[in-house]
């Protein structure tokens, strides 16, 4: 039996999430590009039957915490660059942004919740796959300790 959810749908509402989580605003042809980099593990988890209803509200979460890194990165891009605060996210920054979330220790376990949809999120090009992953267990640590994100 098919799953009672749409991966489309689904996915509008991840990229909607990464939107309200962002004090910028994003380019569609950004947001274009999460959909593309996180569609495999949607319909992978589409195709294992996964309760998108059940899943969705800590997905969503992640999603905004992607979203406020974003704007988080671009702000800290253009302010060291151009000396003053971008008017949108750029490509770089979200998918950066995307991807260091990816790593975080309650996302990419596949048997999480939360890593069924992001264990796979493709890294950026020049990331590197160390240094990105002690960013994220620092992230990670920094949020637990200002009780801002409680996994689990």
């Amino acid at each position: 039996m098919a799953p009672n959810w749409d991966i489309e749908d689904a996915l509008n509402k991840v990229v909607n999430a990464i939107q309200v989580g962002s004090t910028l605003p994003f380019m569609a042809e950004t947001l274009d590009e999460y959909k593309t980099r996180y569609r495999p593990d949607f319909k992978k988890q589409y195709d294992q039957n996964a309760d998108w209803d059940k899943d969705s509200p800590r997905v969503l979460v992640l999603a905004t915490l992607v979203g406020a890194l974003a704007a988080t990165l671009a702000s800290s891009k253009a302010l060291s660059s151009v000396g003053r605060l971008p008017t949108y996210v750029d490509l770089e920054s979200a998918l950066l942004a995307g991807y260091l979330v990816s790593l975080m220790k309650f996302c990419p376990v596949p048997a999480a919740t939360d890593g069924k949809y992001c264990a796979n999120f493709p890294s950026p090009i020049g990331a590197d796959p160390d240094e990105s992953k002690a960013i994220a267990d620092h992230l990670f640590e920094a949020l637990n300790s200002l009780g801002l994100f409680q996994p689990g």
